[in-house]
């Protein structure tokens, strides 16, 4: 997912970042549409997991992500 993208998807994205961190959405939380806020989100996530940090929930992001929430 990027920028523009606004979906039940990405809202289904959305309640996993917040999963990962906690409050990384403080402003509109998982509203379905990927701005600017849901773009820092991605980026901290992607910061926290230790992945490449390139603002996109791609398939790298959401398998750290799966991984993360499995493991803990």
């Amino acid at each position: 997912f990027k920028i523009g993208d606004r979906s039940a998807e990405v809202q289904k994205m959305q309640r996993i970042l917040e999963a990962v961190i906690p409050g990384c959405l403080p402003k509109y939380g998982a509203d379905g549409d990927f701005g600017s806020e849901t773009s820092q989100a991605v980026y901290l996530v992607q910061s926290k997991l230790n992945i490449a940090r390139d603002h996109l929930y791609g398939p790298k992001t959401q398998a750290a992500c799966k991984k993360y929430l499995g493991d803990i």
